[in-house]
């Protein structure tokens, strides 16, 4: 076995020794049955801990004390979803802004040109109006 390899522990307690993988060695020695339960529940009580003042916290811990880790655990992979889902929206809320702004911007830029223009040559009649300019001195092809 590698040296620091945790898998295929083995503990001495009194008079017995208990061999497995640590997570299995602890689900036992707690009365959880499995390694397996006992991650799930590992991860059910860390996420509670970060949702310290959330109506999430109260409704996984019911959960918890009166049906079962599995159950509490696969209410926190739901909840998890949502924020996953949600973060996502507000990404592409916010990418979507960055990308109105930028189209503003330009449309300012080009309004700017286009007065640019009426200013250098004088036209008549210009309008800067919500970042469209009006000259009637341009035509199409002098762009």
């Amino acid at each position: 076995m590698k040296r620091g390899s945790r898998s295929g522990a083995i503990s001495q307690v009194g008079n017995f020794s208990e061999a497995g993988n640590v997570r299995d060695v602890i689900a036992r020695r707690v009365g959880l049955g499995s390694g397996v339960t006992y991650e799930k529940g590992k991860e059910v009580v860390e996420y509670m801990d970060n949702a310290l003042f959330s109506r999430d916290r109260e409704t996984i811990c019911i959960t918890l004390n009166d049906q079962s880790i599995s159950a509490a655990y696969k209410l926190v992979q739901n909840y998890k979803a949502i924020e996953e889902r949600e973060k996502q929206r507000a990404e592409e809320e916010e990418a979507e802004r960055l990308r109105q702004q930028e189209l503003a911007r330009q449309r300012y830029l080009e309004a700017v040109s286009k007065a640019e223009h009426c200013q250098l040559y004088h036209c008549s009649v210009a309008d800067l109006s919500q970042y469209g300019v009006k000259c009637a001195n341009v035509s199409p092809s002098a762009k």
